[in-house]
């Protein structure tokens, strides 16, 4: 169980830096109004998966 923590942080921390990532790219290549409602379908998916 301990394992799965450690696992679960990581993909944690990694999925955190990978949003901070598209956000700064997305908003320069799509403007952030697009990249907002597209953050939003993506972070929904990501939720459901888990």
């Amino acid at each position: 169980s301990d394992c799965l923590g450690c696992l679960r942080n990581t993909s944690v921390a990694t999925s955190t830096n990978a949003l901070q990532t598209w956000m700064r790219w997305g908003a320069e290549v799509f403007g952030y109004d697009r990249l907002e409602r597209l953050t939003t379908v993506v972070t929904r998916k990501i939720v459901s998966w888990h």
